[in-house]
Formats: structure tokens, C-alpha cells, sequence
């Protein structure tokens, strides 16, 4: 029980952690947050086009399809 360090402030908390631990969470937070922001674009993009779509009826959910594939092409380029 005596190997268990005391931290007497943040600064010396985060301090102690691993520079290692350190790129692993920028990595994830880097990762995640992109795959987010795609997910939001590509939601975006649709509920733009359903709306497009109803107020338009010649407009076709194909548009939806060929703008979702071109977002997933453009992410993979990016990674």
C-alpha cells in the first residue's frame, strides 16, 4: 500500500502522465472527432436534400446517394 503516489495539484496530476498517453489521446480525439464531423456532414447534406426533395419532387434520393459517396471518398483521401 505505500506505492501509491500523492498528487498535490493538477498541474503535478497531469504533469506525471506519460507523454506516451499523451499521443495516444490526441490520436483517439483526433480519429473521433473526425469521424464526427463527417457524420455530421453527411447528415446535414441529407436532411438538406429530403427537404430539397419534398419541396421539389423531380429532385431523387440518387442525388442523396452519389453526394454520400463522394464524402466517404473524400474522407478516405484525407486519412
Amino acid at each position: 500500500m505505500g506505492d501509491i503516489d500523492t498528487y498535490f495539484g493538477w498541474g503535478e496530476l497531469i504533469g506525471g502522465i506519460s507523454p506516451y498517453a499523451w499521443a495516444f489521446i490526441g490520436t483517439g480525439l483526433a480519429i473521433g472527432l473526425s469521424v464526427l464531423g463527417a457524420a455530421w456532414g453527411i447528415f446535414i447534406t441529407g436532411s438538406s436534400l429530403v427537404g430539397a426533395a419534398i419541396k421539389a419532387p423531380r429532385i431523387r434520393s440518387k442525388n442523396l446517394i452519389s453526394v454520400i459517396f463522394c464524402a466517404q471518398a473524400g474522407a478516405r483521401r484525407a486519412a
